[in-house]
């Protein structure tokens, strides 16, 4: 699913077609990172400390799976996986965010060496 990253107000932002995710950057407890080696995915696990908050977008349909969305996943841990493309750009977000914040530099990574 196509995902748009962004912060807005102490907050970062994950972005679908269907609805918003909110996360308070000083809520993020931990995240761990481990590559889908040798696919160019990597597996995100974030756990906070406050819950996500989602927002639909106007329309019946957005509304409907951000209910199913709120009743089924856990507010307080987000696990996806992204392309190596899609993941740097929301490193670099998180960092700026929380520029106390140990990441991985991706691009020098063990993984991505030999491409």
């Amino acid at each position: 699913m196509f995902y748009k990253f962004y912060s807005e107000d102490h907050f970062l932002i994950l972005e679908n077609p269907f609805l918003k995710e909110k996360i308070a950057f000083n809520s993020i407890d931990a995240i761990v990172i481990s590559s889908q080696f040798p696919s160019r995915k990597y597996s995100l696990y974030m756990f906070f400390t406050q819950p996500v908050q989602y927002e639909e977008k106007k329309g019946w349909w957005n509304k409907i799976i951000c209910a199913i969305i709120n009743n089924n996943n856990n507010p307080y841990q987000i696990n996806r996986s992204y392309y190596d493309n899609e993941i740097e750009p929301l490193l670099v977000l998180i960092k700026k965010g929380l520029p106390e914040a140990d990441l991985p530099d991706l691009k020098n990574s063990l993984f991505l060496e030999n491409r």
